[in-house]
């Protein structure tokens, strides 16, 4: 009679012991292989919309502009104004959208930056001197930012927490420019500062505001 081959049952056990393990090692594989993938592709778009805010920042604080304007309220604001706790505003020269204004002139834009529950948020009024029921287009430029902090470096080359600079005795304060602007921001990317560069190349008495008025017909929103 003639034995019969074939796998026993401890066999086939060890067997598919090691088929579940060497299974087990290819999903890990995989899984650390995609759980990468997807790591790598979250920090691209964390840096993608960090590269984009500090876009918008340079575009606008590099075209700051001496002009004060109306706050809808009787009153008026400098031509650029910071406090911590109501962030930073500020006038900049724009591409005229108007179609009031000659091809190749420019017009004026009202910008804002603020922190607000964690996010940095660019706004822009579509004028310059508002009305009461001025409402600003409003923009999140980046998530999760920790801190966001400016200092101003004055005409004596001082720097200044605050802008316009305080218990100052040399008026007019309303369109006085500091001559660059240090951003220092914080996020999950960890912490970033820049450094702009402010007046430094016009005249630094600060043009009245009746000089631009030729062109507040040319104002316009450039976002």
């Amino acid at each position: 009679m003639k034995s019969q081959k074939g796998f026993t049952l401890i066999e086939l056990l060890i067997a598919m012991s090691i088929a579940a393990i060497i299974s087990m090692l290819a999903y890990q594989t995989i899984d650390s292989g995609v759980r990468v993938n997807q790591s790598l592709e979250t920090h691209q778009q964390e840096l993608k919309r960090l590269q984009g805010a500090w876009w918008w920042l340079e575009q606008d604080l590099i075209q700051m502009a001496p002009r004060a304007v109306n706050d809808g309220l009787g009153g008026s604001l400098p031509a650029m104004t910071y406090r911590v706790d109501l962030g930073l505003e500020f006038s900049r020269l724009s591409d005229a959208q108007s179609p009031m204004a000659m091809a190749g002139s420019y017009g004026l834009n009202r910008v804002a930056y603020r922190l607000e529950n964690k996010q940095l948020v660019r706004l822009l009024w579509p004028v310059m001197d508002r009305a009461p029921d001025s409402v600003p287009v409003r923009r999140v430029l980046l998530e999760d930012v920790q801190r966001f902090d400016l200092r101003f470096l004055d005409e004596q080359s001082q720097w200044r927490e605050n802008w316009p600079p305080e218990n100052r005795e040399t008026p007019p304060l309303n369109n006085l420019l500091p001559k660059a602007v240090e951003v220092r921001m914080l996020n999950r990317l960890g912490e970033v500062k820049r450094l702009f560069l402010g007046t430094d190349w016009m005249e630094f008495n600060p043009y009245p505001a009746a000089a631009l008025d030729s062109v507040s017909g040319q104002e316009g929103v450039n976002e």
